[in-house]
């Protein structure tokens, strides 16, 4: 009788103390998270209120997540290449900030270029479960970035074939 009173004694302080999960930690990118379990929150109270937004941080994220994010990072880097192809043939950098990079330096260009898009990608990844501006779904942001970047592209090359036949 004496050991139970113990035990339920134990278990109330423990309650009392104030819960480690209160706010998540942004870089949570290790490898443990790698090989997480949680892709869905398992209690109600684990879903965060961001903004107005409800949303939950999981371990483990959708393929089509991955997907996207090497598919944002791929075509920036394909978009920063066509970039400097098409400024060799004639045109003009119509973005004040990314012209002044290019004429300082091109590596700082590419370099920030890929950075932003990394950055932003990280986050995308990390706010996935969430809804926001709006409550439109973070991965449907992604998705229209994917098409975005993807015209882009696209745009670039029939303005590089264009150049080319002057």
């Amino acid at each position: 009788m004496e050991l139970e009173l113990l035990t339920d004694n134990h278990q109330r302080s423990r309650r009392l103390k104030r819960d480690r999960r209160v706010k998540p930690s942004l870089f949570h990118f290790n490898l443990k998270s790698l090989h997480g379990r949680r892709a869905h929150p398992r209690r109600v109270m684990e879903r965060y209120y961001y903004r107005g937004r409800i949303g939950y941080f999981a371990d483990v994220y959708q393929r089509e997540i991955g997907l996207l994010s090497v598919l944002l990072v791929m075509l920036s880097c394909v978009d920063a290449f066509m970039t400097l192809r098409v400024l060799q043939l004639g045109a003009i950098e119509i973005n004040p900030l990314m012209d002044g990079l290019i004429k300082g330096n091109i590596e700082s260009f590419v370099g920030l270029k890929v950075a932003l898009t990394i950055f932003s990608v990280l986050l995308f990844v990390r706010y996935s479960n969430f809804r926001i501006v709006g409550g439109i779904k973070v991965i449907n942001i992604m998705r229209a970035a994917c098409v975005g970047y993807g015209a882009l592209v696209i745009y670039e090359l029939v303005l590089f074939q264009y150049l080319i036949s002057i």
